[in-house]
Parts: structure tokens; sequence; C-alpha cells
């Protein structure tokens, strides 16, 4: 009976997930500026991750290895921030690029060519 509930759990939880990330990709994919785009990514983004680390501590806790739910902590919110920092939305172009290099100073648009930091 444990493993059906776990399964379960899993599909609603994949179901939710995949739901979440296509609302939310429409939803920024349809706003006017790359402003609007980058404030709108960012709230997803928070939501998702949030989402996501709910998830993995819920299976924490029902797996009872307390232990993890700090490293799955620790390693979310450091993709959540990573993910926010490296993503761009072009003023010029409008569309979405990811910086690969986290150190440097300047990004500019793989697409136009537009300084984006």
């Amino acid at each position: 009976m444990k493993e059906n509930s776990d399964i379960v759990i899993f599909l609603v939880y994949m179901i939710l997930w995949g739901l979440i990330d296509i609302l939310s990709w429409l939803h920024v994919r349809s706003r006017p500026t790359a402003q609007d785009k980058k404030k709108w990514f960012d709230r997803w983004c928070i939501i998702v991750g949030a989402f996501v680390l709910g998830f993995m501590g819920l299976i924490a806790v029902m797996w009872k290895a307390y232990i993890l739910i700090p490293l799955f902590l620790a390693v979310g919110v450091g993709l959540v921030v990573l993910n926010l920092r490296n993503t761009y939305f072009c003023g010029s172009c409008g569309k979405r690029s990811f910086s690969q290099n986290w150190f440097s100073k300047t990004f500019h648009c793989p697409h136009c060519g537009e300084r984006l930091r």
C-alpha cells in the first residue's frame, strides 16, 4: 500500500509541476516589455522553486530522511538564485537569454548583440 501512495503523490506532483511550468511560460511570454517579462519570470521562478522544495521536503519527511532537508534547501535556493541572476530579457529583441559565465561583468544578447549586463 505504501508504494502505491508514493506513486500517486509523485504523479500528482509531476502533473501539477507541468501545469505550473506551462502556465508560467505562457504568462511570461505574453508580457509586452522586457521589464515585465523579467519581473514575472522572477516571480514564477520563485513560485516554482518553492513548489519543488516543498515536494522535496515532503518526500524527505515521508522517507524519514530529515538530514536531507537542509541539503535540499541549500541546493534549491542556490539554483533559484542562479536562475534569477543569470536570466535576461533583451529590451531590443525581447528574447530570453542565459549568461553561462557566472563571474563576467558583461553579457550581450546572443540574438541581437545588445548589452544586457
